[in-house]
């Protein structure tokens, strides 16, 4: 009788550790975000052919270019936000609150571009001209070559018959 319990206890000892171990979804996504962040760098670097001192440059610029689109973003959500919950609660939405938020977006819209501006001028001192024709079509360049990686990935998935090829481990 003993030795069932305490084999009984060790099992639930065990069952709960694992359970606690394991990772929060949320903290993947974050993980998942910096990693594919890393590798966005990494291709920038690699696509324009940045040397030392004007990645030293060229990155912090790109950082707080970033931050500063990430905020304007984050004020236009917060414009829109009332507006959508009313929406979605099925409550009228007044024609001055609508046009209310469509002026607040589109001033918005207007500082975005000219943060984008700015930073694109910025970037004479920094890159040349190639490497800035390069910059300027790199994002485009990389979602495509995601989209085409995922929809590979996904054509040699189990519903279409199997794994067509081996898997690149490296």
């Amino acid at each position: 009788m003993k030795i069932s319990n305490l084999v009984l206890i060790a099992l639930l000892l065990l069952l709960s550790t694992t359970l606690l171990a394991q990772r929060d979804r949320r903290m993947q996504d974050r993980d998942d975000r910096g990693r594919m962040e890393m590798y966005a760098i990494w291709k920038l670097t690699d696509d324009l052919g940045l040397e030392e001192k004007q990645a030293e440059v060229f990155f912090p610029k790109l950082r707080s270019h970033k931050e500063e689109l990430s905020k304007l973003q984050e004020k236009e959500k917060e414009i829109w936000k009332d507006l959508v919950i009313k929406a979605k609660k099925g409550e009228e939405v007044s024609d001055k609150e609508l046009k209310s938020a469509m002026d607040k977006s589109k001033a918005l819209g207007k500082k975005r571009n000219a943060e984008k501006e700015k930073f694109k001028n910025g970037l004479k001192g920094t890159l040349t001209n190639e490497q800035q024709v390069k910059f300027m079509i790199f994002s485009r360049e990389m979602v495509s070559d995601a989209k085409e990686r995922m929809r590979d990935h996904r054509e040699r998935g189990r519903d279409k018959g199997g794994y067509k090829k081996k898997r690149k481990r490296w």
